[in-house]
């Protein structure tokens, strides 16, 4: 009677492929997600007490960003001509995201506005305050050593809604160095630089704000 070859049975292959089937899919599905995501800290308002010295609402839509800095991978600058785009070290969200959140949540806190909206409702607002970044990166060098520093490009302007008449506008240009060469101390030295420029915006138009009435005249032209 002729033997049958044990290796050939079913049962063996079906544990001899197994093993090597799990094997493989192993090698493609357990690679360590390494990527770091980050966002800026918040900051406290510059005026404690109620203002409501602008009438009406104030629309915060989102930043408008550079080429450059549009983009959620942090941007690390080697040199004036070099930069690189981390693919490790995030962003939560893209800068002027970030940077127009902190905006709106700086204007509530201050409470110069009736109130304070991203996207337009049923009515309309009687302000606009829009921006845009052009710098929002760490500077490391060409081969990261050393300490780092960062950079902020940023200008924001306050329109009349309807008119769209220029009230008030600023521009910054700001360098901080981080504590360490880190991508979470970086993160917090731009941070600083924000929350720096959202105390100036706060300054400066609770100072340049008309009383109710007469911003109710104004926006009424």
């Amino acid at each position: 009677m002729r033997r049958r070859d044990p290796m050939k049975r079913p049962g063996i292959l079906l544990l001899v492929v197994l093993p090597l089937t799990l094997s493989l899919t192993g090698c493609f599905t357990a690679r360590k997600d390494n990527r770091r995501y980050y966002t800026l800290p918040t900051a406290a308002a510059v005026n404690r007490k109620p203002v409501l010295a602008w009438a009406g609402a104030v629309q915060v839509p989102v930043f408008q960003a550079s080429a450059v800095h549009d983009r959620v991978g942090m941007v690390l600058r080697r040199s004036d001509v070099e930069l690189k785009y981390s693919a490790r070290d995030l962003w939560a969200s893209r800068p002027q995201h970030l940077i127009s959140s902190a905006a709106m949540g700086a204007l509530i806190q201050a409470r110069l506005f009736d109130g304070v909206v991203r996207d337009l409702g049923t009515r309309s607002p009687k302000w606009v305050l829009r921006g845009r970044v052009t710098a929002f990166e760490v500077i490391t060098g060409a081969h990261g050593e050393g300490p780092w520093r960062v950079r902020l490009a940023l200008q924001m302007t306050l329109r009349d809604f309807r008119t769209s008449a220029v009230l008030w506008q600023r521009s910054w240009r700001k360098t901080g160095a981080a504590r360490s060469a880190t991508p979470a101390a970086a993160a917090r030295a731009l941070g600083k630089l924000v929350n720096g420029a959202l105390a100036d915006m706060q300054r400066d138009l609770a100072r340049i704000a008309p009383s109710s009435a007469s911003a109710t005249k104004k926006a009424g032209k």
